[in-house]
Parts: C-alpha cells; sequence; structure tokens
C-alpha cells in the first residue's frame, strides 16, 4: 500500500510537512463545530484544486493546491481559510517483497496447514526431500505460467477483475470473478485432467481470488505478478506427492484427495485479509 512519507494525513507533528494543515502546534484542529464545516467546504470549493501526479518508479509525487487554516492572532480562537502550494510524496513498498511473498507464500502457507492436518510428516518429508522440492516446484512454476496463467490472468485480472471491482466493490466483485474462475475450469472434470470435489474448486477459486485480489490493488495491478501467483498455486499442488505420507487414513486421504487442503488454506488467509482490509481489500477508492 502507498504510504505518505513521514507518517499520515492527520497525525505529523512537523510544522513543516504538508500533511499537518489544518492542525495548530499542539495538534488540535483549530475549526470545530458548524462554523469549521462552513469554513472547511469554502476551502474546498474555492481554493482546492485537483492534485497533480508525477510518477518516478516506486514514488509518486502529488502536487496541488492544499487548504490550510491559520490563526489571526495568538491566544485568539478565531481563524481563517486559506491555501497553499505543496507536494505530497507517496511511497511504495520494495518490489523485491512482492515477488517473495508471491513465489513462496502459496508454498509455505499450503504446507503449513497440510503438516496441520495430515500431520508434522509432511514437514520431515519436505525438509528430507528439500532440493527435489524446490527443483520440482520451480520447474513446475514456470511450465505453468506457460500453460495457463500467462494467457488467463490479462483476461481474469487485466480485463475483469477492475470493473468488477468498480461495479460491485472489492469484495463482491472478486467473490463473483472467483466463482467465474471455477466454471471456467469445469470442463477439466469432464477431460480427465481435473479431479477432487467441485464444491473444494469452488471455494478455493473464491477464497484464493480475494488474496490475488489483495496483492493486485496492493502491487498497483501488476499482471506479472499475478501471472506468477496462480502459477505458484499450481505447483505448490504439484508437490503432494513428494511430502504427502503414504499411510494417510482413509478420511484423511479422502480430504486431502478431494482439494480441501488448499480450500482451507486458502480461506485461512482469504479471511485474514477480510478482516484486516474490513473487506476492502486494499482497494484505494474504498
Amino acid at each position: 500500500m502507498p504510504v505518505p512519507e513521514g507518517g499520515c494525513a492527520r497525525g505529523l507533528s512537523q510544522s513543516n510537512s504538508p500533511w499537518t494543515f489544518g492542525l495548530d502546534p499542539t495538534g488540535r484542529d483549530p475549526l470545530a463545530g458548524a462554523e469549521a464545516a462552513s469554513a472547511r467546504d469554502h476551502v474546498r470549493s474555492r481554493h482546492s484544486a485537483p492534485l497533480s501526479s508525477q510518477s518516478l518508479g516506486r514514488e509518486s509525487i502529488l502536487t496541488g493546491r492544499i487548504p490550510s487554516w491559520t490563526r489571526r492572532e495568538a491566544g485568539s480562537e478565531a481563524v481563517h481559510p486559506g491555501y497553499h502550494q505543496s507536494q505530497i510524496v507517496v511511497k511504495y513498498p520494495d518490489p523485491s517483497q512482492d515477488r517473495l511473498i508471491v513465489l513462496f507464500g502459496t508454498l509455505l502457507s499450503v504446507t503449513s496447514v497440510a503438516a496441520v492436518v495430515v500431520g508434522t510428516r509432511v514437514l520431515s518429508e519436505f525438509i528430507a526431500n528439500f532440493g527435489l522440492a524446490l527443483s520440482t516446484y520451480l520447474i513446475t512454476l514456470v511450465a505453468g505460467i506457460i500453460l495457463g496463467p500467462l494467457w488467463e490472468e490479462p483476461g481474469w485480472r487485466g480485463f475483469a477483475l477492475p470493473r468488477l471491482q468498480s461495479s460491485y466493490g472489492p469484495l463482491l466483485g472478486t467473490l463473483i470473478l472467483g466463482a467465474l474462475w471455477a466454471l471456467w475450469h469445469i470442463p477439466g472434470y469432464f477431460g480427465g485432467w481435473l479431479v477432487g470435489s467441485p464444491m473444494a474448486l469452488l471455494v478455493s477459486t473464491a477464497a484464493f481470488s480475494v488474496v490475488m485480489t489483495w496483492v493486485y490493488n496492493n502491487t498497483r495491478g501488476s499482471i506479472l505478478l499475478m501471472i506468477l501467483l496462480q502459477s505458484s498455486s499450481s505447483a505448490t499442488l504439484a508437490l503432494g506427492a513428494l511430502v504427502l505420507p503414504a499411510d494417510m487414513s482413509a478420511s484423511v486421504s479422502s480430504l486431502v484427495s478431494n482439494g480441501w487442503i488448499p480450500a482451507l488454506t486458502y480461506s485461512l488467509v482469504a479471511g485474514l485479509v477480510i478482516l484486516a482490509t474490513r473487506g476492502r481489500l486494499s482497494a484505494k477508492w474504498t
């Protein structure tokens, strides 16, 4: 998420910061009550102007006229509106952090949940076969990009997601996209390349769509990271044969074969994302 340099819009104490407008040196808002609201409306309607934006890599510089209020004389509660020209620097996170989360976040989270549901032998097998598991994961990741996400994501997240978020809001729009994504994969059951429970598929695609939308909104709509994230999910599931024990109970084996381990994992992560963002999924306009 973009973060204003120095802090939030209403908490800074530095007098030279463009974010301190509307605050007196004690940190109190000098305008309060009905007259204050009228004064603010006057300033915004008469003096404020849209900010212009200049993008510099992971930073954006916003320039425009910012409303401000100053005291007429010391010790007086009287104020008058005005404005001043200012610049605000908005910084974005280091992209390397985004890539690491996208590349290995799914692998680590699904493996952790599998260890809880199936048993700690999953972790033991993963560590014992780490070299083979990592190479298999990376090869499958690259091959998966070419076979699916490279062609799908420009449509799903590049075209459909922005429009669904705009029309229905981030959460509902994402759930609609997740349902459509599940329907897209239904022919795989008839073709023989998709197995498991259709309900688990629906839960997985809906929950994983929530995670993908959150990443999308926090990476300025990066389709490349969406391609990597979807492929990382497929690559993670391909490791099952290497890390899952052969002597699982019938109930656990049914749970695994029907695809409920990733469905449970994605649901847990999606729930945390929804709670943390209050359902906004880091969309900037909500």
